[in-house]
């Protein structure tokens, strides 16, 4: 169909040069697809001319919008700079961790090898922990997270460096939403965390624990103990 939409068109295939308000192109358009096709129609206007290192109005690059492993793939092939940081302080896999698990699992084991990967760890932390169910998290980021221990560690170091209300925050929020591998690694990294602070929901960390007491684990009586003291 995009073949016949531009062999029909007065401009041609001039059409995938066009950007919108948001100075997006056809190219990055094709990258949030989340059809199996998405990877050949990617190459198909690459072929014909596009920018695969053309920026948004944002600063964004296609990497930001890639939401399948097919054009993760396509894109891989040409270079795009993994670390790129937009207008707003934001990285291709900060973007994908929230949004796109599937390319983030690609993505994470290369990021985490590079030197600027330190300056965003904090931020990668809270993508991949914020707005998820522990069901998602689960499937999704805790083998990730296992697989690379010192990297996770870098992480939750990052984030109680940085901010120690933030960190008190994220344990706050994760105790509401049953993250139990968050709850535990904040625990096993032994951090002075205010335990009294209270999530979205207005429960403070033990109580947020308590909503979800069929999942209690070993570490979550370490908890009580600390607490109590």
């Amino acid at each position: 169909m995009l073949t016949l939409l531009l062999e029909r068109h007065p401009d041609g295939s001039n059409l995938i040069h066009r950007t919108n308000s948001l100075g997006c192109t056809v190219l990055h358009q094709i990258c949030a697809l989340e059809v199996e096709e998405a990877g050949e129609m990617l190459e198909m206007v690459i072929e014909l001319g596009a920018d695969v290192h053309q920026l948004t109005n944002d600063g964004e690059s296609a990497l930001f919008y890639a939401r399948s492993c097919a054009v993760l793939d396509v894109l891989m092939k040409h270079n795009l700079q993994l670390d790129l940081v937009s207008n707003a302080g934001e990285t291709p896999l900060q973007r994908v961790l929230g949004n796109a698990p599937s390319v983030a699992k690609f993505l994470y084991p290369l990021v985490r090898e590079l030197p600027s990967f330190r300056d965003h760890a904090n931020k990668y932390l809270i993508a991949m922990t914020s707005c998820c169910t522990r069901s998602f998290f689960n499937f999704h980021y805790r083998d990730l997270l296992d697989r690379y221990p010192e990297t996770t560690k870098l992480m939750f170091d990052s984030i109680y460096e940085r901010c120690p209300e933030e960190a008190s925050k994220l344990f706050a929020e994760a105790c509401s939403r049953a993250l139990n591998y968050v709850v535990e690694k904040f625990l096993d990294f032994d951090y002075a965390l205010n335990y009294n602070f209270q999530s979205e929901c207005l429960n403070i960390p033990l109580s947020g624990l308590l909503s979800f007491i069929e999942e209690t684990s070993p570490s979550f009586s370490g908890y009580s103990k600390r607490t109590s003291t």
